[in-house]
């Protein structure tokens, strides 16, 4: 769940960059944000259909 965790914690760093009007900041951890949920979105989901097919 490292990814949830990071993709979490980005939108902080964006708030914070957005504050002191660092824009190429913001976009950029945004797109790392979605990146991070992709990523533990696709374990969650290999996760589940792993526990599925051992049940």
């Amino acid at each position: 769940m490292s990814a949830f965790v990071a993709g979490e914690q980005y939108p902080n760093r964006v708030w914070s960059a957005s504050a002191d009007g660092y824009v190429h900041e913001v976009n950029e951890y945004i797109g790392r944000a979605l990146e991070m949920f992709k990523e533990a979105r696709t374990a969650l989901d290999t996760a589940h259909t792993t526990a599925a097919n051992n049940a």
